[in-house]
């Protein structure tokens, strides 16, 4: 370990005082003041992770759905009516009827 890193890992472990906060604050305001975060960006960052993770389940149900993975189909086979996602703020319920 170099002079330099042995300083940088004893700054590290160190713990912040009223100086580092002061700065961290004035920091904070300076990025607030020239790049705002966007109005609605969280929500939409959510919103987009929660559509990810319903194409990934989706993806996943049709690996495991493909006919060539079943056994066999005859007349014991079971037809599911509905398919329902579920995360912890929101539930979709599919219906599955042939046309």
């Amino acid at each position: 370990m170099s002079h330099d890193d042995a300083t940088l890992a004893l700054l590290a472990a160190g713990t912040l005082d009223e100086t580092d906060r002061v700065i961290f604050e004035d920091l904070a305001r300076m990025v607030e003041l020239a790049d705002p975060v966007p109005a609605g960006l969280v929500d939409r960052i959510g919103m987009a992770l929660t559509i990810e993770a319903l194409h990934a389940e989706v993806a996943e149900l049709r690996l495991v759905g493909e006919p060539a993975l079943a056994v066999r189909a005859d007349e014991t086979s079971i037809e599911a009516g509905t398919i329902t996602f579920t995360t912890d703020v929101l539930t979709v319920m599919i219906s599955v009827r042939p046309e």
